[in-house]
């Protein structure tokens, strides 16, 4: 062998030495020295981008690994480090190409799914990411990081069960790691477990009192359960530790916000968008922006901020996990199973102790009507939970595909077994008080309307309605987590072609059906309260109370509001946002047409001047 390949071999073992023990700036001198001796050493090359990559030098990190590439199209090592040098400089869409490129070249490349997982949650496809994560461990059982992350995407998800069992995983090799605690407490959170959260937050700080994920959750819980005192604590402690965290700038901006402080709020989020942001960070910032600037009655400028936040949305999102053709689909095929009939089918009267459903479109009210109703001594108000869609989806499981007549088919035993699920899913979400009846607080059950009734056909039915300009306003106005519902709310079009679709559904069970409905208009319940509460409550057959009137004060004792509105009734009753629509005329002119149907129909073709 000739001296110099010796030689070459030798410093390429000292150089993967040097990187692995973190001398970075020397493995970059000598790889550096290697690739002017032999500069169609590929391996050089990619171990000059990892040293570059781990100096934070990523464009030269990305150069280098493009000249290991070059030399060796299909090395997946190569393909894995361009991708995290394009990450690291924001270049996400490019970084997922090289991550794909190398887990396909070779499938059993665990870090190579775990890059490629980050980079899909980055990008908000938590269920690709889920999916990547999930193949790291299966090659790798005792990958640590990746079962944390994989715990955090599927807390995300909201499949709890599946979360704890990946945070168990890692629990059993570093039980105090403090990232593990971070995401045991956002677990904890997400299953409304408030106060146990935020003690396994305080834990993963006594391990690293600089931990950024338990600082930015810890002030987050804390601003969202109105101890807004200790939110502050945690803001500061973690900006200390990390200026440019774009989570506890956030939660500063809201305090400041809720707080009465405008112009610090939009301050702090203007200053976000001078920094680096990928797209799902400068959308929520955009949108919140936006909101200030409506406050503030600036209106063209606040409108300008929704569409840029709309667009980067739509630039995060995932068309993976928010196709919003599904939605379409389910309410189309349900709307086709409500046939003649079905009123009269066969299946008893169902229980005495039905649910009371509350629904209509999001933003248009339901949430103040939560407070409302859950402030009685008799009711009690589940929020935004999935139990109906457990029940959607035994059904689908009982239905032969495509029977159009699978409604007024089922038999008594389906329909107690339909029965069995809700229970058991109600009681995965709240645990439930005796003597108070409960209240299935969901506006996205609207389509489920004619399975709920056939399951439960005593339940009562209450439909919050909002001008219809207004709720597609809002809508579009709003930061949402993606889903096959908020991937409508990308545009006005989109977004008002769901409300449509939605409610001429409505339109066609209330017609149809002999459902027991009451519909309350948000413009009317701002108004007077008290008149419309007492003719909810007279047709839920529940007693006056005076404790109705002030859902602020029973909002703020409330551990966690878990909708877009949760500062919003946290206050006393207030009408700006009534007819809003108004001041965005000129930019909703193109969905009016669209709308106009529904402005007649639930009595807003004339809205006061």
């Amino acid at each position: 062998m000739p001296t110099s390949d010796v030689l070459t071999r030798s410093k390429k073992k000292r150089a993967q030495g040097l990187l692995e023990r973190g001398l970075f700036a020397e493995a970059r001198e000598l790889c550096q020295q290697l690739c002017r001796i032999d500069a169609v050493n590929s391996e050089a090359w990619l171990m000059l981008a990892n040293a570059h990559l781990n100096l934070a030098r990523y464009a030269d990190s990305e150069s280098c690994a493009r000249r290991a590439l070059a030399l060796e199209p299909r090395w997946a090592a190569a393909h894995h480090a361009l991708g995290a040098a394009l990450q690291c400089q924001k270049k996400l869409t490019e970084a997922l190409a090289c991550y794909r490129a190398a887990v396909e070249l070779d499938p059993g490349f665990a870090n190579g799914h775990f890059f490629l997982a980050n980079a899909l949650r980055d990008l908000a496809d938590l269920r690709g990411a889920a999916t990547h994560y999930g193949k790291a461990v299966a090659i790798q059982p005792d990958f640590f990081e990746a079962l944390c992350n994989l715990g955090a995407i599927l807390t995300g998800l909201g499949e709890l069960t599946a979360a704890v069992e990946a945070l168990n995983r890692a629990a059993r090799l570093h039980p105090d790691h403090p990232h593990l605690l971070a995401n045991q407490g956002l677990l904890l959170w997400a299953d409304g477990r408030e106060d146990e959260a935020r003690a396994k937050l305080l834990r993963a700080l006594t391990f690293a009192p600089d931990c950024r994920e338990a600082l930015a959750s810890l002030a987050e819980l804390c601003e969202r359960t109105n101890r807004r005192e200790e939110a502050r604590i945690y803001v500061d402690k973690g900006l200390a530790v990390d200026p440019q965290s774009v989570s506890l700038t956030l939660t500063a901006a809201k305090l400041a916000r809720q707080e009465g402080r405008a112009e610090e709020a939009i301050r702090l989020m203007e200053g976000l968008l001078a920094q680096r942001l990928d797209d799902a960070a400068q959308a929520e910032v955009h949108l919140r922006l936006g909101q200030l600037y409506d406050r503030a009655g600036e209106h063209r400028r606040a409108f300008g901020h929704f569409e840029e936040g709309k667009r980067r949305s739509l630039c995060a999102r995932s068309s993976a996990s928010t196709d919003k053709h599904v939605l379409l689909e389910k309410i189309a095929a349900l709307s086709r199973c409500a046939v003649a009939g079905l009123q009269t089918a066969v299946g008893g009267d169902g229980p005495q102790d039905a649910p009371i459903f509350l629904m209509g479109f999001q933003r248009s009210g339901t949430t103040l009507l939560d407070q409302i109703l859950d402030s009685h001594p008799t009711l009690q108000t589940m929020e935004e939970r999935p139990a109906a869609n457990a029940v959607e989806d035994a059904f689908v499981r009982m239905a032969r595909p495509g029977n159009e007549r699978a409604l007024v088919e089922l038999s008594e035993r389906d329909l107690q077994d339909l029965r069995n699920v809700y229970a058991r899913a109600v009681a995965q979400h709240v645990t439930r008080h005796a003597g108070r009846r409960l209240v299935d607080r969901n506006p996205g059950n609207t389509y489920l309307t004619p399975l709920l009734w056939r399951v439960f056909p005593r339940a009562k039915f209450v439909l919050a309605v909002r001008h219809p300009c207004d709720v597609c306003l809002s809508c579009f106005m709003q930061h949402f987590a993606p889903n096959v519902t908020t991937a409508h709310f990308y545009t006005l079009e989109d977004t008002a072609n769901l409300y449509a679709r939605t409610m001429a559904a409505w339109i066609q069970y209330a017609s149809t059906l002999p459902l027991d409905y009451h519909i309350v208009r948000y413009e009317s319940l701002v108004d007077d309260i008290e008149d419309e509460t007492r003719r909810l409550l007279a047709f839920l057959d529940a007693e006056w109370d005076d404790a109705v009137l002030r859902p602020d004060a029973h909002a703020n004792s409330r551990r966690v509001i878990r909708t877009a509105s949760y500062h919003q009734v946290t206050q006393p009753i207030y009408g700006h946002a009534k007819y809003r629509w108004r001041r965005y005329r000129e930019a909703l002119e193109p969905i009016m047409a669209t709308l106009a149907p529904y402005i007649e129909y639930f009595g807003y073709s004339a809205p006061p001047a």
